[in-house]
């Protein structure tokens, strides 16, 4: 509830929990866990653009960033699920465009940016948070918009020095 997350969503999420644990022994594992880690991964899956951040920043969840990653990598393993869902660095550039107020000139470059940087072997392993931004940063620049890489980087969770990373990379 408190990422305001759909009920469709939800209901995927209830469906890779009883899945993986039908295939996984799942003793001795934090059920809070596996459950944020199934919530995460229903997100991944329908493409909702939440950083791992997202779900380790609500309060009262004991879960870490590190924790989570672990566990989805495991239950998308289990599940055969396709990896690159948890790579793809387009679901979070519309979202920060909209979080700072640019315009979707900015976000069609950014998706350009980001689909010229795959085609070319760029930024592969890396997180695709700090990715989108840099995109987003590159695009501001080509277009003349006014944007702080602080501004980008409080919007996408990164650093300033990720986002200039990144943007050196593309």
């Amino acid at each position: 509830g408190e990422l305001g997350i759909s009920e469709s969503i939800q209901q995927m999420a209830e469906s890779l929990f009883e899945q993986y644990t039908e295939q996984e022994e799942i003793y001795g594992n934090a059920l809070e866990v596996l459950a944020v880690a199934c919530l995460y991964t229903a997100c991944k899956v329908e493409s909702v653009p939440l950083s791992p951040d997202d779900f380790a920043n609500v309060p009262e969840t004991a879960i870490t960033r590190v924790i989570l990653l672990r566990r989805v990598k495991s239950i998308a393993s289990t599940l055969g699920l396709d990896p690159r869902a948890f790579f793809d660095p387009t679901q979070y550039v519309d979202h920060y465009c909209e979080d700072i107020g640019l315009d979707d000139k900015v976000a069609e470059r950014a998706h350009e940016i980001l689909t010229i940087a795959d085609e070319a072997g760029i930024g592969g392993g890396k997180s695709p948070t700090g990715r989108a931004a840099a995109a987003i940063y590159n695009a501001c620049l080509d277009l003349d918009r006014k944007v702080t890489q602080s501004e980008l980087g409080n919007a996408a969770d990164v650093t300033e020095v990720t986002i200039r990373n990144r943007y050196q990379d593309q």
